[in-house]
């Protein structure tokens, strides 16, 4: 449950008190409390924009729960055919709205935001909440789904004239990743070393490749070809 307030921030202790175990904040947009133990948070906002400072809310939210699981949260696109998903990362710019805007009649789970758990299935990619949806035919899929996905390998975007791909070894897996800023690495101390651990579980257990790409959805052909 969240309680959801507007208005600049109160000055009162109650306010103060309600920022609970795990405070959380967002420059000029909200600021709130977590309370995993209880299921509460609260979140006052103060954006011009309040849906989208809700879902930034949101999704910082579910990343510490997510972490607390063991799981993490990647700044990637997932983007679904089927019960699997293909996961795309890399910093803004390298072409993750790119691909999902080139991925006509797939589930468009996530262009941002993928979190990523283990079950008792395996490990599984879920696309996280946002308060702008992408456009065009392959927008949310059917129904809105946005897992959970098995995932068929991890991507690092390059992009490139020339369409390819080539595995990537663990350790250079990794280090991109990690490269890329994403919230579990920003948490504390205790937080960091989570997501380190789930990252390294991930490279362990998923394929991952460079996709080099262009603007054209023929990149879906040299996935389909890696046979993941």
């Amino acid at each position: 449950m969240i309680d959801v307030r507007t208005g600049p921030p109160g000055a009162g202790e109650e306010e103060a008190r309600d920022n609970g175990p795990l405070p959380l904040a967002g420059e000029d947009e909200y600021a709130g409390g977590l309370d995993p133990d209880a299921g509460a948070a609260w979140v006052r906002l103060s954006s011009a924009h309040p849906d989208a400072a809700l879902a930034n809310f949101v999704r910082r939210a579910l990343t510490h729960l997510i972490l607390a699981e063991g799981g993490l949260v990647l700044h990637a696109a997932c983007v679904g055919e089927g019960e699997k998903a293909c996961v795309f990362f890399g910093p803004s710019g390298a072409g993750k709205s790119t691909v999902c805007r080139l991925s006509t009649g797939m589930t468009v789970a996530s262009d941002d935001m993928t979190a990523i758990r283990w079950t008792p299935k395996g490990c599984r990619a879920w696309g996280l909440p946002s308060a702008v949806c992408p456009s065009g035919p392959a927008a949310a899929g059917p129904n809105g789904h946005t897992g959970p996905f098995a995932i068929r390998a991890l991507f690092a975007l390059v992009q490139n004239a020339d369409v390819y791909a080539r595995p990537l070894r663990k350790a250079a897996a990794l280090a991109r990743m990690m490269a890329v800023p994403f919230h579990a690495l920003s948490a504390d101390a205790q937080g960091a070393g989570k997501a380190l651990d789930a990252l390294r579980r991930l490279v362990e257990d998923v394929p991952c490749f460079e996709l080099h790409f262009r603007e054209d959805p023929g990149f879906w052909e040299t996935i389909r070809r890696l046979g993941v």
